[in-house]
């Protein structure tokens, strides 16, 4: 009996797990979070926010799949890591998100730059991919398994006539890390977390770390699948 990993696009019967994985990590895992004290039902509301609009075609899984006797076992396997996009001209509705707004409020100062970026490219919103967040279970950190999500992502962003471009807010060193070493993204701008101060306060005071604002032009790579 031997266990085997596929990376592959989501599926509509993949978002309760994906919702549950992403809530579970996020919470007990990422650090502004973390530093925050974001309840999981204070946080799978921000997610429910995001989700409605969230791409199956470039949200990854890799899911482990138990092998016995050399056939794959006909019951549903096991979501491990996953990465979720939506696009970046979503109509986000986030009234009523309270426990997440320092976050919400750092995302949005640390992307301000963004609009510079696709101005001088001449690429519209509309164009444009948000790599929004991914999450990989504790038990397998260290795997490599999100370098093989993202890697997915980025064939999947490549068949597509649909992207030009994809920004991401990188609040994990590992993801930014993967992005920018691993798979060429540009980093355009970073906050320190004690540096942010919001209605003046430092909500994220004695954290270290901090998120950056990453993007990745694909339209010079196209047709090379």
């Amino acid at each position: 009996m031997t266990n085997i990993l596929i990376f592959r696009t989501a599926r509509a019967a993949d978002l309760p797990a994906i919702r549950e994985l992403v809530t579970t990590e996020f919470c007990h895992n990422e650090a502004p979070t973390k530093h925050l004290r974001n309840t999981k039902s204070g946080f799978a509301k921000l997610y429910d926010r995001f989700a409605a609009h969230l791409e199956l075609e470039t949200t990854i899984v890799a899911e482990e799949i138990q092998r016995l006797g050399g056939v794959d076992k006909q019951q549903k396997g096991k979501i491990v890591s996953c990465h979720v996009s939506i696009p970046l001209a979503a109509n986000l509705d986030l009234d009523g998100i309270t426990e997440q707004l320092p976050i919400l409020r750092l995302l949005e100062e640390v992307s301000v730059p963004f609009g510079e970026v696709l101005k001088k490219r001449s690429i519209p919103e509309s164009r444009v991919l948000h790599s929004l967040l991914g999450a990989t279970r504790q038990e397998y950190h260290g795997k490599g398994l999100y370098q093989q999500v993202i890697g997915a992502l980025t064939q999947e962003i490549l068949k597509s006539s649909r992207w030009d471009m994809a920004v991401s807010e990188c609040t994990s060193p590992t993801t930014r890390y993967i992005k920018k070493r691993k798979f060429g993204w540009t980093e355009e701008n970073f906050i320190a977390y004690e540096n942010f101060e919001q209605d003046g306060r430092k909500p994220f005071a004695g954290l270290d770390g901090g998120v950056a604002l990453l993007w990745k032009d694909y339209r010079d790579m196209k047709g090379k699948v």
